[in-house]
């Protein structure tokens, strides 16, 4: 991400605007330059890809969940329990989800 100081005189920017942009800008004695950068393309190792793909399921079976205003209620009466330690219902489903599916990985190892 990009650093804007608006507060400088000379209003310089340094950084890249975004992850997927090889651009990347720098201030040097008052004077902004940009230039081509080629990132790396780690893509992860095979345990960090089933990761992400274990949390990309959790959040689409939390969306499925939400989208019904009961399982909706459902969730936040579980956030709201002094019990556990969810803060909001999202997060408590995301947990619920994502122990479910470790579970259900490890049981087909």
């Amino acid at each position: 991400m990009a650093k804007v100081d608006l507060n400088s005189p000379f209003y310089t920017i340094s950084g890249r605007l975004s992850k997927k942009d090889d651009v990347v800008y720098r201030t040097r004695n008052g004077k902004s330059s940009k230039y081509k950068m080629n990132m790396p393309k780690f893509l992860g190792s095979d345990k960090q890809l089933r990761h992400q793909d274990l949390v990309r399921e959790a959040n689409r079976l939390v969306s499925e969940e939400f989208s019904s205003a009961e399982r909706k209620d459902y969730w936040k009466s579980v956030a709201s329990d002094k019990s556990n330690s969810y803060k909001t219902a999202r997060g408590a489903a995301f947990a619920y989800f994502l122990d479910k599916l470790k579970k259900e990985m490890s049981q087909e190892k």
